[in-house]
């Protein structure tokens, strides 16, 4: 090096004293910032999609905080997800999936906390039980269970405080209902019911305030629906709704 000639210093390469001017260039995003930006990028260049905070996704996409994910997707905090998926904390799960703490299982699934499980699962503490299962606290059974605290049951069961009941049965205050029933409060319902207030409903029913919905349903207010369903305001959703 000769005499005299330096190496500009970080500050001067930065622009800070000399060189190029902060001006001339933006700085370089917060960390936040920079999560958004390599987001944006996968998102351009992948084709993948994310929710950060709260989303309804389809398909092979990935929701970090809460998510209703379909299909081969990840939901790491809290999702409503269906088929070969894992939810860690809350999710609802459908085919072969395990909800470690709260969970809606569907087949040969197993909900250690509280879930709502069909046939052949058990569910320790508070579950939705179907099919030859026992809920040991509070549970919704069908088909010859029974419910020893708070109970759904369907089907020559027994509940014996509180029950959600199948087929041309009546349930005052809470119930969970199958089949031309009526709940005047509270409802989970399914087939031509009607959920007045609080409902989970399938097939054809309508669900006036808070309902989750499947096929050819309406939600009015919050809904999950599923299949050619609408959601007003606020929709959990699978499939072309």
């Amino acid at each position: 090096m000769t005499e005299g000639a330096t190496l500009g210093t970080s500050s001067e390469q930065r622009g800070e004293t000399g060189g190029h001017s902060t001006t001339d260039h933006p700085t370089w995003p917060d960390t936040a910032g920079a999560t958004r930006y390599i987001k944006t990028f996968r998102t351009f260049s992948y084709g993948f999609k994310h929710c950060d905070d709260v989303g309804l996704c389809d398909d092979t996409t990935e929701c970090d905080d809460v998510g209703l994910c379909d299909d081969t997707t990840e939901c790491d905090n809290v999702g409503l997800s269906d088929e070969t998926t894992e939810c860690d904390d809350v999710g609802l799960c459908d085919d072969t999936t395990e909800c470690d703490d709260v969970g809606l299982c569907d087949d040969t699934t197993e909900c250690d906390d509280v879930g709502l499980c069909d046939e052949t699962t058990e569910c320790d503490d508070v579950g939705l039980c179907d099919d030859t299962t026992e809920c040991d606290d509070v549970g919704l059974c069908d088909d010859t269970t029974e419910c020893d605290d708070v109970g759904l049951c369907d089907d020559t069961t027994e509940c014996d405080d509180v029950g959600l009941c199948d087929d041309t049965t009546e349930c005052d205050d809470v119930g969970l209902c199958d089949d031309t029933t009526e709940c005047d409060d509270v409802g989970l319902s399914d087939e031509t019911t009607e959920c007045d207030d609080v409902g989970l409903c399938d097939d054809t029913t309508e669900c006036d305030d808070v309902g989750l919905c499947d096929d050819t349903t309406e939600c009015d207010d919050v809904g999950l629906c599923d299949d050619t369903t609408e959601c007003d305001d606020v929709g959990l959703s699978d499939e072309t709704t």
